[in-house]
């Protein structure tokens, strides 16, 4: 699939950009100040993100071979306790910093 990237607009609109197609995907639902965004570092689960703020991790899949062309999934949210910031992603286990 090559290089994929998590990017915020100034209105704050998650979009993922994949180089291969030189195209740009909106992520649904993402709403509020968004600090960053992390892909699953695991090569079988890399169509796994979450996008995060500092309460909360979105979690979203990319599927990239569709009859209409790529598409993010919301799958769910998770609380984040008072000080801890995403660190990694990986095989779907979200790895967490304490501030």
């Amino acid at each position: 699939m090559g290089t994929r990237v998590i990017f915020f607009d100034e209105l704050n609109t998650g979009h993922i950009l994949i180089a291969a197609d030189d195209k740009s995907i909106v992520i649904p639902k993402v709403k509020g100040s968004m600090i960053g965004g992390l892909w699953d570092s695991k090569s079988d689960t890399r169509h796994l993100f979450v996008v995060y703020d500092a309460s909360f991790a979105h979690t979203y899949v990319l599927y990239t071979k569709s009859i209409d062309g790529p598409f993010a999934v919301f799958i769910g949210s998770t609380k984040l306790p008072s000080g801890f910031r995403p660190l990694d992603l990986n095989d779907g286990v979200l790895i967490c910093l304490v501030q």
